[in-house]
């Protein structure tokens, strides 16, 4: 509860209620409290200044829709607002793994286009986005300055629908140094692939998010909707 309160940003100037709140507040004995207290630390999202308290040092968090990780991007979307720094932008022999996934032999040559996403000036996700031939041709040459469904869009490559595949994955160290976060760091995992009007696979990409630094978030209306009909 305190994660959650710290990350949403509950706590006037980030000040933390004291020890001896947190314990009535949460029926919790000092110990526990303590303990979570020492945890938050670890997890860098608080800071005790002695004579003082416990500060938040959270950073603000990012909020995406499932809308707008298909596609549908609006004016005020995050990946609308992100700059994107590429890594690589090359030809090369698709990895077992990446030609399974979209359905060609190993080793054929796909276009593979890797970058950071940088939100506010920090690195809030690592891409990597291989995509067939000759469809990926024109994303060798192509701007990006935004988000990626906007270069595809660029490169006159139609999008006729996508899948996401989201878990979590503890870092190794090259990832960690590119998000700026401590090996070992648990971040967001994400596998999409995208077709075109015919439904054929032509990109799939890799992606870690940082998850202080990023969320995903839905909404249904299926409630209201049997309300309405009832």
């Amino acid at each position: 509860m305190l994660r959650h309160n710290i990350v949403a940003g509950v706590y006037p100037d980030g000040l933390l209620p004291g020890e001896a709140e947190l314990m009535v507040a949460y029926g919790a004995r000092r110990a526990a409290v303590r303990e979570a207290l020492s945890m938050l630390r670890r997890e860098r999202l608080v800071e005790r200044v002695q004579g003082i308290g416990t500060f938040s040092i959270c950073e603000q968090r990012y909020a995406s829709t499932f809308e707008e990780m298909h596609g549908h991007v609006d004016a005020d979307a995050v990946s609308r607002r992100a700059r994107p720094q590429i890594l690589e932008r090359a030809v090369i022999a698709a990895p077992d793994a990446v030609a399974h996934k979209l359905g060609i032999a190993p080793g054929e040559p796909v276009v593979l286009l890797e970058y950071l996403g940088f939100v506010d000036g920090v690195a809030v996700w690592l891409a990597s986005n291989y995509v067939k031939l000759p469809q990926g041709a024109p994303l060798l040459a192509a701007a990006f300055e935004s988000e990626w469904y906007a270069l595809l869009a660029s490169a006159g490559l139609r999008v006729g629908g996508s899948e996401w595949h989201l878990s979590a994955v503890n870092v190794d160290d090259a990832v960690a140094e590119l998000l700026d976060v401590p090996s070992g760091t648990a971040v967001m995992l994400a596998e999409e692939l995208i077709w075109d009007e015919q439904g054929e696979v032509y990109d799939f990409a890799v992606c870690y998010f940082r998850s202080d630094r990023h969320c995903f978030v839905s909404a249904a209306g299926r409630f209201a909707m049997r309300e309405a009909s009832a």
